[in-house]
């Protein structure tokens, strides 16, 4: 069988995540969310997640709703100023 290396993967996905491929996006949020490849860690999770969620994708399910409701006060507001330092760092689509 093939042996993968998720980290790299990680690496990889989160580098094109930062050019704003949404698909990597996706990835990058579900991977935090999980710890796959990644340490798991809900506020990046969420920052990912926020970046997608918008009008222009109406079916992405409520992945904030639930992250916000396993998340103190201070993560929920530490992931959404990533979410803002991410928007202002990731080009538009």
């Amino acid at each position: 069988g093939v042996e993968t290396d998720l980290e790299k993967a990680a690496h990889w996905y989160e580098q094109a995540a930062m050019r704003g491929e949404i698909i990597a996006q996706r990835i990058v949020a579900d991977w935090y969310e999980r710890g796959t490849g990644v340490p798991r860690d809900r506020v990046r999770a969420y920052a990912w997640y926020c970046l997608l969620h918008s009008p222009d994708y109406p079916d992405q399910p409520d992945h904030l709703g639930r992250l916000a409701r396993a998340m103190s006060v201070d993560d929920l507001t530490k992931a959404q100023g990533e979410c803002v330092r991410l928007k202002g760092m990731i080009p538009s689509p």
